[in-house]
């Protein structure tokens, strides 16, 4: 598996639905990680703007590490994240299954 790689999403609402979490969890990344969820983030939802055509589907908004790629997959409610986390990590989604503690 890659150690880096990045998360896409599909929609300019899914990139602030997805940054949102982060910050409200950032905190509790940080405990259970000792790195900063937000470090990963190419941009916040105010640089670009779905109305001005800044947004494009299958956005690359992060490039995450393996730590914060199975913090994501351990806790993030968001499907669609979770789907590509465990897409890119999959032989520890296998492992890790009833671990899982989804922050809402």
């Amino acid at each position: 598996m890659v150690g880096l790689d990045k998360i896409y999403v599909n929609s300019y609402k899914e990139f602030k639905e997805f940054y949102g979490w982060c910050v409200k969890y950032k905190e509790e990344c940080l405990k259970e990680t000792e790195m900063n969820l937000l470090h990963s983030f190419y941009f916040i939802p105010n640089d670009i703007e779905e109305s001005k055509g800044y947004y494009s589907e299958n956005l690359a908004v992060t490039n995450t590490n393996r730590t914060i790629d199975r913090w994501l997959y351990l806790h993030c409610p968001i499907d669609t994240i979770r789907e590509h986390v465990e897409y890119i990590e999959s032989d520890y989604g296998k492992k890790i299954k009833k671990q899982i503690k989804i922050y809402m």
